[in-house]
């Protein structure tokens, strides 16, 4: 996870349950070496996907894994999210951002 978020936050490592992998300074205890890459880097070069559908998938992704739960995507954050929807961002105008800022659906039967 460290690899693809960044440093595991300091306050979070020195809680309790943390302290069995984690030293006073908020580094990981067995593990000295870690190789840093973006998670769109990883789903294009380990995964094969598409630039621009990594970074789609990653855009939606990211929010869930932070370390910080009050900062995590909720459910209904994630449902709203526009890669569910099969938009990605240069598709979505302003009439679409709105729509979804209401809870209005993308297609109206007519």
């Amino acid at each position: 996870m460290q690899e693809l978020l960044g440093r595991y936050p300091k306050k979070l490592a020195s809680q309790p349950k943390a302290r069995q992998f984690f030293n006073r300074r908020g580094e990981l205890k067995h593990i000295h070496h870690l190789n840093f890459w973006d998670l769109p880097s990883v789903l294009v070069k380990k995964y094969h996907y598409d630039p621009d559908d990594a970074r789609a998938v990653a855009d939606f992704l990211t929010p869930m894994l932070d370390f910080v739960p009050e900062r995590r995507a909720t459910a209904f954050e994630c449902l709203e999210h526009p890669w569910l929807a099969g938009k990605d961002k240069k598709d979505r105008g302003p009439d679409d951002d709105a729509a979804a800022a209401r809870g209005e659906n993308e297609e109206k039967d007519e």
